[in-house]
């Protein structure tokens, strides 16, 4: 995971009241899935103390699809909707069997600072048949604060219709040129593999 969110997160943690922008409602529709599109994840303690952070060892989209489709990684807003990709964690109650993951989760409300790094032309990327693509910088942990068993997945939905810095304060501007490559990605959503973690007391 990228240090610098960390260091977000704990700066956060001083600003609990720190003036962040308010949170925009998020659109109705939905972006489609993509045929043979999967996202494989693995998380690297599935027993954990009640707000303990919780941590992905790795996260890869693996398309099998027929369509060569463009994404954009994760960045320093993702978690909580301030810009393009949105990629969250969905946790229920593992006793709660008929409960289902929702398409469009709640962002994260973990607190952070309000600066945001700009968006840059490396964070595209094309997906051909065959090929995967690990999501490694910015993949934002979670918490559980209440003992049990839950049921976890990631959904990562990319909107290029929706602007793709949405929030925060930009530490720099994106060029029209930038903009235009992540509006040109696919739109689409896809739900990881689900894993039950244990939160002890």
């Amino acid at each position: 995971m990228n240090p610098l969110w960390m260091l977000c997160v704990v700066i956060g943690l001083g600003l609990q009241d720190s003036g962040e922008p308010a949170k925009k409602k998020a659109p109705s529709k939905l972006p489609p899935p993509i045929e043979g599109l999967s996202l494989e994840v693995k998380i690297k303690k599935t027993t954990v103390r009640a707000g303990e952070m919780i941590l992905a060892s790795s996260a890869t989209l693996i398309h099998r699809g027929p369509e060569t489709i463009s994404l954009v990684m994760p960045g320093d807003g993702s978690d909580c909707d301030w810009r393009q990709p949105f990629v969250v964690w969905s946790v229920l109650d593992a006793g709660e069997r008929s409960a289902k993951h929702p398409d469009r989760p709640q962002p994260s409300n973990l607190p952070r600072c309000g600066n945001v790094n700009s968006l840059r032309a490396d964070e595209v990327f094309v997906l051909k048949k065959g090929a995967k693509k690990v999501l490694s910088d910015w993949l934002a942990p979670f918490r559980i604060d209440e003992p049990g068993r839950y049921r976890v997945r990631l959904v990562y939905l990319n909107e290029p219709e929706r602007k793709a810095l949405r929030s925060g304060l930009p530490l720099g501007e994106p060029t029209p040129e930038i903009l235009a490559a992540f509006k040109a990605t696919t739109p689409l959503r896809v739900m990881s593999n689900e894993i039950v973690i244990t939160v002890t007391e």
